[in-house]
């Protein structure tokens, strides 16, 4: 598929994990269904990681802030 940037290769994995949810789907299925690379869904997925660990970091600052009163 050629170069492909980290955000457009953690969508295209993120809509096939969606589709296969909730049985998942292997790196080498991964690679089938987005024609990707291996090394590209793998980017793909560290860049999911990350997408998801600041959303879930926000969230819980966001809850700590109004729980306590703070922002």
């Amino acid at each position: 598929m050629g170069r492909v940037p980290a955000n457009v290769s953690g969508d295209l994995v993120r809509v096939a994990l969606m589709e296969a949810r909730p049985a998942g789907l292997t790196t080498r299925q991964l690679v089938t269904a987005t024609e990707l690379s291996a090394y590209q869904v793998q980017s793909g997925l560290r860049f999911l990681r990350e997408v998801l660990a600041a959303c879930s970091y926000a969230a819980h600052d966001h809850n700590r802030g109004r729980a306590t009163g703070h922002l």
